[in-house]
């Protein structure tokens, strides 16, 4: 079993830190990327995280270098010598502390081939307790304390083992770069965007049991549609057919950006909204990080541990006892009840809300403030 003593960050000259989450989970990760920088300025933080997520933590200022493993087609040759390059890439690194910010096996032989001499990350057990094995600096954070805190506070759970415990900023940042800011207002301009504020819409998920029922996200649209003058719905490229199933029956005034921008490009389009709703999703998260304010939708997933903090971030979901129940659906059987129950009018009028307490502050987003 790995040491739990107090490690001093400010004598660390190069750092890897490991998420392979999914891309909302990245974002969630920025406050610790910014405590290690705070803590000491001449730390060079590196990351490493799956492809997909590689454009937003190049807008992280605290980030010095991304890696990742490119994804390739040609077969498992190509593939192998890919996963080579990335361990070699990493190994000529020397980082000298590795950070797993998850409890799966591969942040651990990432952290272990890495080189590092210092490996951290949660302590686990059952049939995992080999991974421990590959660490050599384990914490284990009070579970029903995390149950209480912001997701973000899971990760800083972690380095607080390097004296990172008092940290009074733990929303996720990330700044938008000019390319991103030209593209952003490129495709927010063909789409016949000018100088409106437009409200994001963002009903998909990686997981159908986060989602509405499709009849209740199109009466959603319409509804935003009556307070503001256009609506930007976003989604991945799997989600393209169904968000142009949503787009047909609004015609103009709703613009399909689902699949056609990037992650980057992505970011700085929601930087430029008056407001994001969403249900669960990696899209909160970036509205969030980005400055933009948001309404989440929440049924199963716990609001607590998920929902942006700040004024400026609101929740609609039921009060029902059972709410949330962190399963995948009702009963894990992958429906959630207390989102297909869910009305569109309760959507709408959070939205109404919203948007009047926000009218109530100057202005903070338009499309040409960058």
């Amino acid at each position: 079993m790995g040491s739990s003593e107090e490690l001093d960050i400010t004598v660390v000259e190069r750092i890897l830190v490991i998420q392979l989450g999914d891309v909302g989970d990245v974002v969630l990760t920025t406050p610790v990327l910014v405590a290690l920088k705070r803590a000491n300025r001449r730390l060079r933080v590196m990351v490493a995280v799956r492809e997909m997520a590689r454009g937003l933590m190049e807008l992280c200022p605290s980030v010095d270098e991304v890696f990742y493993v490119h994804k390739s087609s040609k077969g498992i040759i190509d593939s192998f010598l890919g996963h080579c390059a990335f361990f070699r890439a990493l190994r000529g690194r020397r980082p000298e502390v590795a950070i797993d910010l998850r409890t799966g096996d591969r942040g651990a032989v990432i952290s272990f081939i890495c080189g590092a001499k210092t490996r951290i990350s949660r302590t686990t057990g059952g049939g995992w307790k080999w991974r421990n094995a590959l660490l050599n600096h384990l914490v284990l954070p009070d579970p029903e304390l995390e149950l209480r805190q912001y997701a973000t506070q899971h990760h800083l759970n972690i380095v607080s083992i390097m004296g990172l415990i008092n940290i009074d900023e733990i929303s996720p940042s990330l700044i938008i770069n000019s390319q991103h800011k030209m593209a952003s207002l490129e495709a927010l301009n063909i789409a016949g965007i000018q100088d409106q504020l437009p409200v994001a819409l963002a009903p998909f998920s990686r997981w159908r049991y986060k989602e509405l029922r499709p009849s209740v996200i199109k009466e959603i649209v319409a509804g935003i549609l009556s307070l503001s003058s256009c609506v930007v719905l976003i989604g991945s490229k799997q989600e393209m057919e169904r968000a142009e199933m949503i787009k047909k029956d609004f015609g103009k005034r709703l613009i399909n950006l689902a699949g056609r921008t990037s992650l980057g490009d992505l970011a700085a389009v929601l930087h430029s909204c008056r407001l994001l709703v969403g249900v669960d999703s990696a899209a909160i998260h970036i509205a969030a990080a980005v400055g933009t304010p948001t309404l989440g939708v929440f049924g199963p997933s716990s609001a607590i541990t998920w929902a942006p903090r700040g004024q400026s971030h609101w929740t609609v979901k039921k009060t029902w006892p059972c709410i949330p129940c962190r399963q995948k659906g009702c009963n894990g059987l992958g429906q959630s009840r207390c989102l297909n129950e869910m009305e569109a009018d309760e959507v709408v009028s959070a939205v109404r809300r919203h948007m009047e307490e926000l009218e109530k502050e100057p202005l903070r987003h338009s499309l040409r403030r960058f």
